[in-house]
């Protein structure tokens, strides 16, 4: 399927909520104004779908993570979004999502996630496979929903040269949490081009390393 079309809609059909989505108050939202998104964009902004799965229905190839950093450290009051308790670890973790066949960078993510919170056999997944953890849940049926924090819009800079885009072409992000249990597990900020999806971009040399956070 070809790369998603700008759209000359404004940016308030988009922001409307969604089923199962929390988006109050979303912070963010006014600066994107009645700049044009492309079409998947404004899904992307504020689905509550696994984005692995829905990047895989729009573009018709299997999506793979690719790894790019982690590191381990324990909760700080600096992580008041995961509303930190006692002495927990958190795992933090730079990615990618990548078309298989077209090597493709479709979405650049950071994330942290708070192990202490994890079903046991979530954590040994996130901790010994490739898996996104959005497939880990739901293969454990662990029920959870997405609280989106913010939305934003700021020129690519180095981040573009993951998505063969210039440094002053635009990206999108969103942050949001995933709730399990009533208490937030995971915080995510994912990067994506504000109109299409360029083809090429920056590649990794393990695509399947320390993967496993990403596509929620």
């Amino acid at each position: 399927m070809s790369s998603a079309r700008a759209d000359d809609r404004g940016a308030g059909a988009m922001l409307a909520p969604m089923a199962g989505v929390a988006v109050a108050p979303l912070v963010g939202a006014s600066m994107l104004g009645d700049a044009p998104l492309g079409v998947l964009q404004r899904i992307l902004l504020t689905t509550d779908a696994t984005v692995v799965r829905l990047l895989e229905g729009f573009f018709g190839e299997v999506i793979r993570t690719a790894g790019l950093g982690q590191v381990s450290r324990p909760v700080s009051p600096a992580d008041g979004e995961l509303e930190p308790a006692g002495h927990e670890t958190l795992l933090c973790r730079e990615t990618l999502l990548q078309g298989s066949d077209t090597g493709r960078n479709y979405i650049y993510a950071e994330a942290c996630v708070v192990l202490d919170r994890l079903d046991a056999a979530v954590r040994e997944g996130l901790l010994t496979t490739s898996e996104p953890i959005g497939y880990l849940l739901a293969a454990n049926r662990i029920e959870t929903f997405r609280e989106i924090l913010r939305l934003g819009r700021k020129p690519a800079g180095p981040l573009g040269a993951r998505f063969a885009m210039d440094s002053h072409d635009e990206l999108l992000s969103r942050t949001y949490r995933i709730i399990a249990g009533g208490s937030p597990i995971m915080l995510l900020t994912e990067w994506f081009p504000a109109l299409e999806f360029p083809e090429g971009g920056e590649q990794v040399a393990d695509p399947n390393r320390g993967s496993a956070v990403a596509g929620s």
